[in-house]
């Protein structure tokens, strides 16, 4: 085999050195280039949210600037879902409620935290100052639908070179509208040199977009559940009917009364009762209109109770049968009015 001289050798290894040389200094320059970049901002955000790293997502996050924009929003939101008025009294509602920003930075914070560092928007495991005043994040976590999203991917990254800025297109889903929206991320340099996010500029559009997915679903919640209750209120009129007809034709005193009055309590007013509570369990139930509907069912339960003790009265004659009859009764008409106070609530605030 020839060998190779040494000048030969030489040169080759010269030109090696050179070359990984060359190499090293692309590489280092492709990171350090990509390192003071937006992409990697968003990858160290990212990361952070995976290894629950609070100290690093706030490195790459403005999160002072973040929260004060975010709260502007919330308040905004939370005014125009809850005051169904004229705009002058919304304004004089907002300017009550600004007075309250602190303790909403203050419960965002909090859920980001709890979000960062134990993966639960809701979680509770960040301690509270006994002797502050905030707002409950789980509220606020509630109102701005963020528990709902999950990420899907970046569409595109725009850098202004002018401003200092970076606009990312980010796709998330919100599993409560079922629909995908995209979030304006901005991005600005900071002093240290590396990117960080700012602000979600589109956070209003985003709240919106939430809401009206809420009313969406509030709406076809009502409109099965008014279908369900005329159709058996119907019935419960025409069942009246046949016990007021059954009083005023014959006797308590009577047993063939009585017979007639336990049948029809038996066997159409407790049957269509609970078929009524049956067919509302069965429906979708918004958040937002949870506690209407379990009162709801909770009427349906005394209303069942009552017939059931009115018709064993009809067979022991007891006092205690019939006084659970009564009270029975009496808390389901009550109820009935706390529903129907609801239900317009719910109307005017929603839909």
């Amino acid at each position: 085999m020839i060998g190779l001289s040494g000048g030969i050798k030489l040169r080759i290894i010269v030109a090696a050195a050179v070359l990984a040389v060359a190499a090293s200094a692309a590489g280092a320059w492709y990171f350090l280039k990509y390192a003071s970049s937006p992409d990697y901002a968003l990858a160290k955000l990212e990361e952070a949210v995976e290894k629950h790293d609070k100290d690093q997502f706030y490195k790459y996050a403005d999160v002072e600037h973040l929260l004060d924009t975010a709260s502007n929003v919330m308040i905004e939101g939370l005014v125009d879902s809850t005051v169904p008025v004229s705009a002058d009294a919304k304004a004089a509602v907002g300017s009550f409620a600004r007075m309250f920003k602190d303790p909403v930075v203050m419960s965002m914070q909090r859920a980001l935290d709890n979000y960062i560092m134990y993966g639960n928007w809701k979680s509770m495991e960040i301690s509270r100052d006994a002797n502050s005043f905030d707002v409950d994040s789980d509220m606020v976590v509630s109102r701005m639908g963020v528990a709902e999203i999950s990420f899907k991917r970046i569409d595109s990254l725009a850098i202004d070179d002018e401003n200092g800025t970076a606009v990312a297109k980010a796709v998330v889903h919100h599993s409560e509208a079922d629909e995908d929206f995209t979030l304006d991320v901005e991005l600005i340099q900071s002093e240290e040199g590396h990117w960080q996010l700012y602000e979600i500029t589109n956070l209003q559009d985003y709240v919106k977009f939430v809401n009206m997915s809420r009313q969406k679903k509030v709406k076809a919640y009502f409109d099965e559940v008014t279908e369900i209750i005329a159709a058996h209120e119907a019935s419960i009129k025409d069942i009246d009917s046949k016990l007021n007809e059954l009083l005023l034709s014959g006797s308590l005193g009577s047993n063939e009364t009585r017979e007639s009055i336990k049948k029809i309590m038996n066997e159409e007013l407790v049957p269509d009762w609970k078929s009524r509570k049956t067919e509302l369990e069965a429906v979708s139930v918004p958040p937002s209109v949870a506690s209407l509907h379990r009162l709801q069912l909770k009427i349906c339960d005394l209303r069942i109770a009552y017939g059931e003790s009115y018709a064993r009265w009809m067979d022991d004659k007891k006092a205690a049968s019939i006084r659970n009859a009564e009270n029975s009764l009496k808390q389901a008409k009550t109820l009935e009015k706390e529903a129907e106070l609801l239900t317009k609530q719910a109307h005017a605030h929603a839909l």
